[in-house]
């Protein structure tokens, strides 16, 4: 199996395993260190748009040219940073 680093695949061109990775996580907020445009381009891939349309996917914030922070623990839907809410 590859790895995804920044949306990207970094390995092999089978992201078979990367879908089922993403739906055991569960995670409801989502960090992506890349800029905007990349995002817009990288999340349309098929092993992306999986974790994009996951039911447990609250929250995505792309780093772009900012830093994105938040307090720990953290309760989805109480960043001030912009966020692209589902």
């Amino acid at each position: 199996m590859d790895s995804r680093h920044h949306g990207s695949s970094t390995g092999s061109s089978d992201a078979s395993g990367i879908p089922a990775i993403y739906s055991r996580a569960a995670a409801p907020v989502v960090l992506w260190p890349i800029g905007e445009c990349t995002y817009d381009e990288k999340s349309a891939r098929n092993y992306n748009a999986h974790l994009n349309n996951l039911p447990t996917t609250k929250e995505i914030f792309v780093a772009g040219s900012r830093v994105v922070s938040f307090p720990l623990p953290y309760t989805p839907g109480t960043s001030d940073c912009p966020s692209i809410l589902k």
